[in-house]
């Protein structure tokens, strides 16, 4: 009874006041996912530019072009990595290297272009136009050991021999390629 009366009382003080609906947006469509990135095994590799330094200590500041040559897609990366170097004479020495033709490379299952954005390894030796560069990068396409290849670059400022490990960093999506590049690399590489 006292609750009863306790009610009666709020409600006798306190007039009702309707709450007004909740209003709520029309029902919004939900985009589709956009389609998945084309893939391939085959692709090219080019050296588009970089600065190395070396020192006992070195680091590396490159630029590549990866084209997806089935589907004629390119992406552009910047790998960044720091590890142990030598060069002539035995001072700091900052080089630069300039870009380089496109050279054939293979993954063993198909992946898009995109997929390059992992760690890195990168192997260089020599000077002006003579130099031997090995790129490895890993974890493509669920495989630990990733692909090997030959990366050739154009003349280099500079003679030393340098390794480092750091990643790869796309810097532009999968566009395209305008112009592709008429001198490919003679010889194939093959993931592992």
């Amino acid at each position: 009874m006292t609750i009863a009366a306790m009610d009666k009382e709020l409600a006798n003080r306190f007039s009702f006041q309707p709450i007004d609906p909740l209003v709520f947006p029309p029902d919004v469509p939900v985009p589709p996912p956009p389609p998945p990135s084309p893939t391939s095994t085959h692709f090219r590799i080019r050296f588009l530019g970089g600065i190395s330094a070396a020192a006992g200590l070195a680091g590396d500041v490159l630029f590549l072009q990866i084209l997806d040559a089935t589907n004629n897609l390119a992406e552009v990366y910047a790998y960044f990595g720091g590890g142990l170097g030598l060069s002539v004479p035995k001072l700091p020495v900052l080089s630069s290297t300039l870009a380089g033709p496109f050279r054939d490379f293979l993954a063993l299952k198909p992946v898009p272009v995109g997929i390059f954005a992992v760690p890195a390894h990168w192997t260089s030796g020599g000077g002006g136009p003579f130099t031997l560069n090995i790129l490895q990068i890993f974890f493509i396409a669920g495989l630990a050991s990733g692909v090997q290849m030959f990366v050739d670059t154009g003349f280099s400022v500079g003679l030393g021999a340098s390794s480092t490990f750091g990643f790869m960093v796309p810097q532009t999506p999968p566009n395209p390629l305008q112009a592709p590049e008429s001198r490919v690399g003679h010889s194939s590489n093959h993931s592992r």
